[in-house]
């Protein structure tokens, strides 16, 4: 799957020959073969002729609009991988408690491990007493994740863990980004802002997954729904935020690929957002992220089709009614 963002503030896509053309006045920007593109993301105000959106439809192309900070207003998308056999039945396995427990504990017992992971890995080299001791509080929520007798309390030691671990991250990240924990809605520092952008852009390819496989973007098993949440993407993105997205902002800040300095003046409502042209250079990072191989299973498989695979053994474990066929990513 390859997705196209695109960030240039009065561009328009359109579709010429067998490619999809990204243009900006007479220029060309972009150009992808149509056979090459699943996932469009626009950002801002990016024009699409009527041409394009009928090919879209026929091809199974999803469309997405943000705005340039990155909040949602909408998608485009065919109905042509909709399921409804495989939608009654995840309907039905979200009524059932012993399946959505077993697979919250499975989901976000891996989050938390991969948590520490990411912590480890930043601990070697920074030797850091407060970083040390949130690592151990962080493992007793964990350890009691499998005696954990409902969802909402596995989901109240996620929460507490998670605390934690961004305690932890706020020891590890530059002083210059002002990181004291998280906040969102709106991100209030720079390194919220990059969390927040990235987890948007991870929820909309996982999104876009998701309705590949025929299930409900909408039908949670483990978060309770909410009006207009993709629920079940959320489910699904627990054990890939720290692996995917955490992972890449601690990289591309210390990196000094991104610095304090390309983010806009908070708005009015405090809210901090990248420019224009850092947005577009972290998309990059992210896009080169999600399409590096790793080493997993023997196989070597990019990020983007570990999230296809996690999708269809989720699919496999409602249609069989069997949450063990779920297996979560460990990263090491």
């Amino acid at each position: 799957m390859r997705s196209l963002y695109v960030t240039d503030a009065g561009s328009h896509l359109q579709k010429s020959g067998g490619r999809f053309l990204v243009c900006k006045g007479e220029q060309i920007l972009h150009a992808i073969p149509a056979e090459q593109l699943d996932n469009v993301v626009l950002f801002g105000s990016v024009q699409v002729t009527a041409k394009t959106i009928t090919e879209f439809l026929k091809r199974g192309i999803t469309l997405t609009w943000l705005s340039s900070a990155g909040e949602f207003y909408g998608r485009l998308e065919s109905t042509r991988h909709v399921d409804i056999h495989k939608q009654r039945q995840q309907f039905k396995m979200g009524e059932r408690f012993d399946f959505c427990l077993k697979l919250a504990k499975s989901i976000i017992g891996a989050k938390i491990a991969n948590c520490l992971t990411i912590l480890r890995r930043y601990q070697r080299t920074a030797q850091k007493e407060e970083v040390a001791h949130y690592i151990e509080v962080i493992k007793v929520y964990l350890d009691r994740i499998d005696s954990a007798e409902t969802i909402e309390k596995v989901l109240g030691l996620e929460g507490i863990a998670a605390r934690n671990y961004f305690q932890a991250l706020s020891h590890l990240v530059p002083d210059d980004f002002h990181f004291s924990g998280r906040n969102r809605q709106p991100p209030k520092d720079p390194f919220n802002s990059l969390l927040s952008f990235g987890y948007t852009l991870l929820m909309y390819d996982l999104y876009t997954i998701v309705q590949n496989a025929g299930l409900h973007p909408y039908a949670g098993l483990i978060h309770k729904d909410r009006q207009g949440h993709p629920t079940l993407v959320s489910d699904l993105m627990e054990e890939w935020r720290p692996t995917i997205i955490d992972a890449l902002v601690m990289s591309v800040i210390q990196r000094r690929e991104i610095q304090p300095c390309d983010f806009l003046p908070p708005d009015e409502k405090g809210g901090v957002y990248l420019c224009r042209e850092a947005a577009a250079s972290f998309i990059a990072a992210y896009e080169k992220r999600l399409t590096k191989l790793n080493k997993y299973g023997g196989k070597e498989l990019t990020f983007r089709q570990l999230l296809a695979r996690q999708t269809s053994l989720l699919a496999k474990a409602v249609l069989d009614e069997d949450p063990d066929i779920y297996e979560p990513v460990y990263i090491r």
